[in-house]
């Protein structure tokens, strides 16, 4: 789920003190707060606030988080781990390579977006007739789970590839090939 994840860093990495590119006040909390006399509209923080680390990994944990998202994420590693990471793989290789392909052969103004470079999960297209999110809502009350990506979103790669709003399909171990069948009908 988007807010989780996992991270590992070596001892030798962490022993370089690196910083987070993210930071919050329980991972590098302030360790003294400034006078206001420091600080002016528009100077930058990091000029003004000494913050002060965790020690170890910790740095990079937030204070708020979701526990839902925390929990789904323990129960799809486990689920993932009962399923074997190389079955896992596999499955969604297929079954995002057979949603490409029946796309494509059943709805002719579809086309596939990054078709060549990702062998992942993630399908992402455009149909030439009618907008992204049009699809999604009408897709939505089908029962499938779509987002869409809007041009302004990946705007260097846009302007060059000249794409509209795009739509992004996502299949999982869960997805079977009559989901893939029934969501291009």
């Amino acid at each position: 789920p988007r807010g989780t994840g996992f991270l590992y860093i070596s001892n030798s990495i962490l022993a370089q003190d690196i910083m987070p590119s993210h930071i919050d006040h329980y991972g590098c909390p302030v360790s003294k707060v400034p006078s206001a006399s420091y600080y002016q509209q528009g100077t930058q923080l990091q000029s003004v606030i000494e913050f002060a680390p965790r020690k170890g990994a910790k740095r990079f944990e937030f204070w708020e988080s979701s526990i839902s998202s925390r929990l789904g994420l323990g129960e799809a590693v486990c689920i993932a781990m009962e399923e074997g990471l190389t079955k896992v793989s596999h499955d969604i290789q297929h079954l995002s390579a057979l949603l490409r392909s029946e796309l494509e052969k059943t709805i002719p103004s579809i086309h596939i977006y990054h078709r060549e470079s990702t062998t992942c999960g993630i399908v992402t297209f455009f149909c030439e007739i009618v907008d992204a999110r049009t699809i999604q809502t009408t897709m939505w009350k089908e029962g499938f789970e779509l987002s869409t990506v809007p041009a302004t979103s990946t705007p260097l790669d846009s302007s060059s590839t000249n794409v509209p709003d795009l739509v992004r399909a996502s299949v999982s171990y869960t997805t079977t090939e009559k989901d893939i069948l029934n969501f291009c009908k």
